[in-house]
């Protein structure tokens, strides 16, 4: 078990949009196992999500 702990608007609930992809990087990439930001596509994101 993981926990992501920290002040309010210190960045977890942005963290772990990135994580699942909900928004995309402003620069950068976020890579989680096989999935890319920059390149996996719209499809992939929900067997991204299942994986997590």
């Amino acid at each position: 078990m993981v926990y992501l702990i920290g002040p309010t608007g210190s960045g977890k609930s942005s963290l772990l949009k990135l994580l699942y992809m909900d928004v995309k990087p402003e620069y950068g990439l976020v890579r989680v196992g096989p999935y890319q930001s920059d390149t996996t596509k719209a499809a992939d994101i929900p067997f991204l999500r299942r994986s997590l």
